[in-house]
């Protein structure tokens, strides 16, 4: 039983790829919430409002929603944003 179990789970991931079953806790860096799967070293991306990973979908609207609030001319940021170059906060 276990023999034929491997070889079940060895032709879904070369079909399928990895099903990401097995994941750390969700780490939260630079306004960035993620996971990483224990199995492919993959990096999910996870929304703690929700608390559900996100998907690519998802992801692509949050930074560029996140990108307009920061491009848009003479309006200032929502919040107090990390500099990146020195590691400390720029206020609003």
């Amino acid at each position: 039983m276990h023999a034929f179990r491997l070889i079940r789970d060895a032709a879904i991931d070369l079909c399928l790829g990895c099903r990401h079953d097995r994941t750390t806790r969700p780490f939260t860096i630079q306004d960035e919430s993620y996971m990483v799967c224990l199995d492919c070293g993959k990096q999910l991306f996870y929304s703690v409002e929700t608390m559900r990973r996100l998907s690519g979908r998802e992801l692509r609207h949050l930074r560029a929603m996140r990108n307009a609030d920061l491009d848009a001319p003479g309006k200032p940021p929502s919040s107090d944003l990390p500099d990146k170059s020195s590691g400390t906060h720029v206020a609003a």
